[in-house]
């Protein structure tokens, strides 16, 4: 049998982005051309560009940025 040490370095800070106090979660788009995308949800709903597109999650604009551990 084998022992695995605790790892020593600490767990990196997890930071949430917020629409108007909304969550947004990084999730999975497949486009109609096949492209997947890593994009965001609010409500479950993907967020969307004005031609139906995707738009990835590190360029969706939000209103806060909270702290969580």
């Amino acid at each position: 049998m084998g022992f695995k040490a605790a790892t020593t370095k600490p767990k990196s800070v997890n930071w949430k982005r917020y629409i108007d106090g909304v969550e947004i979660k990084p999730s999975m788009y497949v486009g109609k051309n096949g492209k997947s995308v890593i994009g965001g949800s609010v409500d479950g709903e993907v967020i969307l560009d004005k031609d139906g597109n995707a738009i990835p999650f590190g360029q969706i604009r939000h209103t806060s940025i909270a702290h969580q551990k």
